[in-house]
């Protein structure tokens, strides 16, 4: 820096490269109407001693322009040099400043209403609002589209009334602590299933933009400890005591239903979710996609189900599914549920019974009980060359099943082992 007197204001003058700071703040100030030249394009334009503004003059495609910066009572002396340097280096690059000041207004102005949007939306986007977003992004990858999966419920039940109005952006994993504490050792199933699916919940919420941490389930699992390690088995009827629980049921949809899913041992979805064109002379015919093994199954009709089916005709409210109270939909597992409150099993659980009656009190080859409940009999290699449904054999089994849970005396024919 080089400091030279002035001649025409008796100050120093400070010179900074080829830049010329001809001005200090005690000259402006005290200076009358005029204007007055700071070097490289700066000016102070006084209109009286008491006022005045900063001026950037710039010459811009062969034409003069003069660039307002502020008054002299809000901007320092600095500041103005230190905006002149700053739209200077935009001039350099080509860009008049005037437009480059009022594309980056407009730039600002862009971001504090994208911000302010932000805001609201993250004001507005609760844990049920983002749950229920994320299952219509995922239930297409879903049986049934997620109508059997009922992949809400357990948010529904666990989540929903305790945190379904808070902002998802609020959720810690403290709070995903206090909310399943209860219910984490005595229903660890339960409680580990709503973890899990609010954590896909989380990840939905973080591809929507939303500020959320979604590794919160992971760090409220931590929290929360270790589960026991074996969730206890669904709960089944002795198989004994399903002719007297049977013979309770009526003829309103749940218990048609209740009672089909007996005489099948097909899984509560498989009947809930049965349709009309799944249902042949013969047999029941329920796809791949319905299925938890992915395979088409066969349902040998006896009597009794031709019978539950007629009843079901007659009562169900739609032409899709069998077993509907209203035709949108069909019926719930929690109506089945009900049903059996009081008894010591669950729906789920009338399979064990068929599958213990069976090895017990018949001479029917395992692998043909297995069949009879859509499991998967022997290995892969043999699996690929079996074409058999067994559906004759298994007719005979279910015949039997079902007369002995009419009360009636089964007629047990021995069959032998089969592999084919």
């Amino acid at each position: 820096m080089i400091c030279l007197q002035s001649e025409n204001f008796g100050d120093i003058i400070a010179i900074f490269g080829d830049r010329m700071h001809l001005l200090t703040h005690m000259a402006i100030q005290n200076a009358g109407a005029g204007k007055l030249n700071d070097g490289g394009g700066l000016y102070v334009y006084k209109t009286n001693k008491a006022s005045g503004r900063f001026v950037y003059r710039y010459q811009f495609n062969k034409k003069r322009v003069e660039m307002g910066l502020g008054s002299v009572q809000e901007l320092s002396l600095a500041d103005a040099r230190r905006q002149r340097d700053r739209w200077e280096e935009i001039l350099i690059t080509g860009e008049n400043p005037i437009d480059a000041r009022e594309r980056l207004k407009i730039e600002e102005q862009a971001r504090i209403a994208r911000e302010q949007a932000a805001k609201m939306r993250d004001a507005v986007q609760t844990v049920e609002a983002v749950s229920r977003s994320c299952f219509e992004s995922i239930k297409h990858t879903m049986k049934n589209e997620g109508r059997n999966a009922r992949w809400l419920s357990s948010l529904e039940l666990h989540i929903f009334p305790t945190i379904g109005s808070l902002p998802i952006v609020t959720l810690d994993q403290f709070i995903l602590k206090a909310m399943l504490e209860d219910i984490w050792m005595d229903k660890p199933v339960i409680a580990q299933k709503a973890l899990t699916r609010l954590g896909i919940v989380l990840r939905h919420a973080t591809a929507l933009g939303l500020n959320v941490d979604d590794n919160i389930a992971k760090k409220a699992k931590l929290l929360l400890g270790h589960q026991p390690n074996k969730p206890k088995s669904l709960a089944m009827m002795p198989y004994d005591q399903v002719p007297q629980f049977y013979a309770t049921l009526g003829e309103n949809l749940s218990e048609l239903a209740l009672r089909l899913v007996i005489l099948t041992a097909c899984r509560s979805g498989e009947i809930r979710g049965l349709r009309w064109d799944e249902i042949n002379t013969n047999h029941i015919a329920i796809p791949s996609e319905r299925m938890k093994a992915k395979k088409d199954h066969l349902i040998p009709l006896t009597y009794e189900m031709r019978k539950i089916i007629e009843l079901s005709e007659q009562v169900s409210q739609s032409k899709t599914w069998v077993f509907a109270t209203r035709a949108q939909s069909h019926i719930t597992d929690v109506s089945l549920n009900k049903r059996l409150k009081g008894y010591e099993a669950t729906v789920h659980g009338m399979r064990s019974s068929f599958s213990t009656w069976a090895n017990e009190q018949t001479n029917y080859d395992r692998s043909l009980i297995e069949a009879s409940l859509a499991h998967t009999v022997g290995g892969q290699v043999e699996n690929t060359y079996r074409r058999t449904s067994w559906l004759n054999k298994r007719h005979l089994l279910m015949n039997a099943w079902n007369d002995f849970v009419l009360g009636k005396q089964p007629t047990v024919i021995e069959v032998e082992s089969f592999s084919a």
